[in-house]
């Protein structure tokens, strides 16, 4: 236990003095109060929604569709972005066209996603969407955040028949490596 050393100490007010002796004083210490505190927070990587699910694009002229959608992750991310056909398909005619080479039932489209938060900007096409395109939000983390894809129709030189072309593109997100999970 520590000693504290002796002191005069002198006192002034008013024009009186006042001086008190101090004795050495044992002081004795005391454990700290410690509190631990733990807490989690679950890992959260969501996409939230499209503004809309559906869109029309006017093929031949070659015009393009915008989607807005919802980012919603508590940790670095990776997305993914896949075509259910490889492009825009007309189901009705598809076994029709297959073999010939004067006209196509297929459509190849390429599609822009956008996510500024993470400085994400990537270009790709529906045939590499076909085995799914992932992107990787590196270090950034996006919170809530917003996103934008934009698909444009690439006719190329082939002829369409009419009809209804489709295909289902769909946006995952998921914790990178499993991180938090």
């Amino acid at each position: 236990m520590p000693i504290a050393p002796k002191a005069i100490y002198t006192l002034a007010a008013a024009g009186v003095f006042l001086t008190v002796f101090s004795q050495p004083l044992v002081v004795a210490q005391q454990a700290p109060l410690e509190l631990d505190l733990e807490g989690e927070i679950s890992a959260r990587c969501e996409v939230l929604g499209f503004g809309a699910t559906t869109g029309s694009v006017d093929l031949a002229a070659g015009g393009t569709q915008t989607f807005d959608f919802d980012i919603s992750c508590n940790l670095p991310m990776q997305l993914e972005l896949s075509s259910a056909n490889g492009a825009l398909v007309n189901d009705e005619l598809q076994k029709l066209a297959s073999g010939n080479s004067a006209w196509s039932a297929s459509m190849p489209y390429n599609a822009t996603i956008t996510v500024d938060s993470i400085g994400l900007r990537e270009a790709t096409n529906s045939d590499a969407m076909a085995n799914g395109v992932i992107y990787r939000s590196g270090s950034a983390i996006p919170f809530d955040t917003s996103g934008q894809l934009v698909v444009e129709p690439r006719p190329g030189g082939a002829s369409y028949p009419a009809g209804r072309y489709r295909d289902v593109i769909s946006i995952t997100v998921f914790p990178e490596g499993g991180a938090g999970v």
